[in-house]
């Protein structure tokens, strides 16, 4: 009898066992070991520009794709069966330098210079069933000229705040850590921790780009001049788990240099001179768009001396400006086009005045001291030069200045030159009819 009872317990406790595993695998398990998945598009905006453009897990090359510097590449990263309330935390780490040229330097917005309203379009690559669930919202990255970092870059970006966000759905508490650097001297990557709570069970969708380094900002070479190898952006260590890593890649030839916007050369101009200004830009399609305010105009070739015009949109590389009066003029220059990022552009010229000399007779009769004496009208000032010349045989000795007496070697015709702050006057003349001192004063 007690065997009998003894095998009924036994297969009650088997049973029991049984239903309670059932139980767990069925409750718990989906909870504790939900499959999370990841995954990262960029956007190829199609070569021809526009043709074929999409979403792609694969490279970005020049059969795909045509990049300027100074334009930003979008990415988006899907993190799919994420639960409510649970948190999370990722990096995103772009190359910073590749092969020690600038590739990517900053983070923006997702859709600053294309892709705007495609968050969940499904060109070329699927997206989640609840993509966009409960609408979009932005934070902004840190500024890159500050934190752990401050200065990491030599320019200050210029990129709007307002286009330095991350766009997202389903997350709150959306926050970020410093950046940091990882990688070599010569491939430094940038990295950006990113951590926030999913609001509802489904997917979440993170959206970012990243800024192709400009030449302007980078003493002449930008990302166009990487070549060799690829470089990254990547969606690494969701939650630190490294089976989520995601990683995308530039190939070179698909980043070409910006149109370029500056403008040479600098430095002050006299009044009524006219000079040639140049952007640095070779770009096949940017256009060029020129303005001046201020005390200059431009000229326009006419076969003759020129017309002049203060008309703006001279779409041209170089310009040439007339300076008027004493003061100054500015240059501005709009660089854009079909596949070109806008860029701005000035210059502030100093106009200086021509100088006006005199001279001036102490002894107009034959004497034995006749002098004469050289003035700017209006004023003499320190620092203005004095190039003495004499004819019918004089010479004028060397050394002379300002304020030095001197003997010419003969009577005849003296002239002067004045100069002002690099502007020259008039040759003015005087003539004496005696062996002459002459005195020059400022």
């Amino acid at each position: 009898m007690k065997k009998k009872y003894l095998r009924r317990w036994r297969t009650s406790l088997v049973t029991f066992a049984t239903v309670s595993l059932l139980v767990v695998g069925t409750v718990v398990l989906p909870t504790v070991f939900a499959k999370i998945g990841v995954n990262l598009d960029q956007y190829q905006n199609g070569n021809p520009l526009g043709t074929n453009a999409g979403w792609a897990n694969g490279s970005i090359n020049a059969s795909n794709s045509v990049y300027r510097e100074g334009q930003s590449i979008p990415f988006r990263y899907f993190i799919t069966g994420v639960t409510a309330g649970s948190s999370h935390h990722f990096t995103i780490q772009m190359e910073y330098k590749k092969g020690g040229n600038a590739a990517y330097d900053f983070l923006t917005s997702f859709n600053r210079s294309f892709a705007a309203g495609l968050e969940c379009s499904t060109i070329s690559t699927a997206v989640p069933a609840d993509c966009g669930a409960g609408g979009f919202f932005t934070a902004a990255f840190p500024d890159p000229g500050s934190g752990a970092l401050t200065g990491y870059l030599p320019f200050v970006p210029n990129v709007a705040a307002g286009q330095r966000q991350l766009r997202f759905y389903n997350a709150t508490n959306v926050s970020f850590g410093s950046y940091f650097f990882t990688g070599t001297a010569s491939d430094p990557e940038l990295n950006l921790l990113v951590s926030f709570d999913a609001v509802s069970n489904g997917s979440v969708g993170m959206y970012w780009g990243g800024h192709l380094a400009r030449a302007n900002d980078w003493n002449g070479v930008g990302a166009s001049s990487i070549s060799g190898a690829p470089f990254h952006m990547r969606g690494i260590n969701l939650d630190d788990a490294g089976k989520t890593n995601q990683d995308r890649s530039v190939q070179p030839g698909a980043v070409l240099p910006e149109a370029g916007c500056g403008i040479s050369p600098a430095g002050a101009v006299c009044s009524g001179s006219d000079h040639t200004y140049s952007s640095p830009g070779t770009a096949v399609g940017a256009t060029y768009d020129w303005s001046i305010t201020g005390n200059g105009v431009f000229v326009i070739p006419d076969g003759g001396g020129g017309t002049t015009t203060t008309t703006a949109n001279q779409s041209t590389t170089t310009v040439t400006v007339r300076a008027g009066a004493a003061g100054s003029y500015t240059l501005n220059l709009t660089t854009d086009g079909s596949g070109f990022e806008l860029s701005t552009c000035s210059l502030t010229v100093t106009v200086n005045a021509i100088p006006v000399a005199s001279i001036t007779s102490d002894n107009t009769s034959c004497g034995s001291s006749p002098s004469l004496t050289a003035h700017v009208v209006g004023g003499d000032v320190a620092g203005d030069s004095y190039a003495w010349t004499a004819s019918n045989g004089g010479a004028i000795p060397s050394g002379q200045a300002s304020s030095q007496t001197i003997t010419p070697t003969a009577p005849g015709t003296y002239s002067v030159v004045i100069t002002r702050s690099g502007c020259a006057s008039a040759q003015v003349s005087g003539t004496l009819c005696f062996t002459p001192v002459f005195t020059v004063s400022p």
